[in-house]
């Protein structure tokens, strides 16, 4: 803009035979130079208020492009926290896997070895069965026949050895006899 209100205000004509009324055109003057004076308030209030908003723009692009990477990020990081905890969890289920594998083949070991030593004691428990079954036998048999003469003191001698022989093959009859009283 060239011309300022000031400028218009101290404007000044010729003066002519055939002119225009002074006072007219001062008034006039006077008009524009307000108007003028008011449309520059106006405008350097809307250069103000659009420099504002400019500021404003430039914030919120700011804030969108920070938002967006943002985004972006949490986009990754979401996908990587995905990703570590399935395979976290695939980790967990094979070291779940092996050791549910582990502790069946322990258990496997260990039917097959009570198994094998219930066989062992059913074994010798037929034995001593046997032995004991033949040692009554062969007793009564000697009674039977008069080699021995029964007397509680024998027995009672005897049973000692017996005892021992016994315990010598099966610690579990301890049990047994203990139950029994013999």
């Amino acid at each position: 803009m060239g011309i300022t209100p000031l400028e218009i205000r101290k404007m000044e004509f010729k003066k002519s035979f055939r002119g225009f009324d002074v006072q007219e055109v001062q008034s006039f003057l006077e008009i524009v130079a307000d108007q003028l004076e008011g449309l520059n308030r106006e405008n350097m209030s809307i250069k103000e208020q659009l420099r504002s908003l400019e500021q404003r723009l430039d914030d919120y692009k700011s804030m969108e492009s920070t938002l967006q990477s943002t985004l972006t990020s949490a986009q990754k990081t979401s996908e990587q926290i995905r990703k570590n905890a399935e395979q976290e969890s695939d980790l967990i289920i094979q070291n779940a896997k092996l050791q549910a594998e582990t502790i069946m083949e322990k258990a496997r070991s260990q039917v097959v070895e009570i198994t094998s030593e219930i066989s062992a004691l059913n074994t010798h428990k037929v034995s001593i069965k046997a032995q004991i079954k033949g040692f009554l036998e062969a007793q009564l048999k000697a009674i039977e026949t008069g080699e021995i003469k029964y007397k509680k003191v024998e027995i009672d001698d005897a049973f000692p050895q017996i005892k021992r022989k016994i315990k010598t093959n099966a610690p579990t009859l301890d049990n047994l006899f203990e139950q029994k009283n013999i």
